[in-house]
């Protein structure tokens, strides 16, 4: 069992925790060498992060405390897939997920404020 503190986010709204979800999913693409973001996040190998997705992906969807590393991850996630071209998709991000650049970034300030200091 994971003894690490744990991150309630029952304070997100459902489009705060959609655009979490969302982020996360995106590192389920199979192209590109991410290995800088595989780094970041934690883990030993794109195969590891991939197949840890459909998790982090329902922590979001369970409203249950998570970890503050898979809080971690999905805040990061996240802001990489949105904002990066370099380590994420950020020329597919509107056509990926629906979220204009401004929608994200309104919402992504948001959560950031939420869990300044947590992650």
């Amino acid at each position: 069992m994971d003894m690490e503190a744990r991150v309630d986010l029952s304070n997100l709204t459902p489009v705060e925790r959609e655009l979490l979800r969302l982020g996360i999913t995106e590192w389920e693409r199979p192209e590109g060498d991410r290995q800088a973001v595989v780094d970041l996040l934690g883990y030993g190998d794109r195969r590891e992060l991939r197949s840890d997705v459909p998790r982090l992906a329902g922590l979001l969807d369970a409203s249950r405390p998570m970890s503050r590393r898979d809080c971690r991850r999905l805040l990061l996630a996240t802001e990489l897939a949105f904002a990066s071209e370099t380590l994420g998709w950020s020329r597919d991000w509107t056509s990926d997920t629906g979220f204009t650049d401004r929608d994200t970034i309104t919402v992504l300030r948001g959560i950031q404020q939420r869990l300044a200091g947590i992650v």
